[in-house]
């Protein structure tokens, strides 16, 4: 079945909508289930930075993927990029390099 063919049932049945966006909520909220439940239990430090970089509050505390910053005056602003880098890579590329 093609989208329009999708679209034009939901037109016709309208009720079905609604059991389509109950659906899709519950799904999201399952998700945010097992993320809170990886982050909590499992201590999972990637889940933990998605959370932390995806969310509303996480972003009001000063996570994120990107910086946002405001220049009113004449030069230029100066641009960084932020790495994000695992416990993992970080101890990997302090590693001595062997020939």
């Amino acid at each position: 079945m093609g989208k329009s063919a999708v679209s034009m049932f939901l037109k016709r049945h309208p009720d079905m909508r609604i059991e389509l966006n109950e659906e899709a909520d519950r799904l999201i909220e399952w998700a945010e289930d097992n993320v809170a439940m990886s982050v909590m239990v499992h201590k999972d430090i990637a889940d933990s930075k998605w959370l932390l970089t995806n969310s509303k509050k996480g972003k009001s505390r000063g996570w994120g993927a990107k910086q946002e910053i405001e220049h009113s005056g004449e030069e230029r602003p100066h641009t960084f990029n932020l790495i994000v880098k695992s416990e993992e890579e970080i101890k990997r590329d302090n590693q001595p390099k062997t020939a």
